[in-house]
């Protein structure tokens, strides 16, 4: 996963690269994540959304933890951009 951080008007100040097993099995878990704070009801978006109108970082990491225990994670590559 890329994981970009935003400032209040919107401009990327920060990426980070997380790793993680299978990539699959990644992206299995993200969908089912995402679909599970759906489901939910806490959330009211409507139109078009993205991953990350549902999910944090921390609320992705959790998933992984959870649902692929085994897998090991390297969180690196942070580059910050100035402003």
């Amino acid at each position: 996963m890329i994981v970009e951080g935003l400032c209040d008007d919107g401009m990327p100040t920060a990426y980070a690269r997380v790793t993680t097993g299978d990539q699959a099995d990644a992206t299995a878990t993200m969908i089912l994540a995402t679909l599970n704070t759906i489901m939910s009801g806490n959330v009211s978006r409507v139109g078009l959304a993205t991953i990350i109108d549902y999910l944090t970082l921390a609320d992705s990491i959790a998933a992984l933890k959870e649902i692929l225990p085994e897998t090991r994670m390297d969180i690196s590559g942070i580059e910050t951009k100035a402003s």
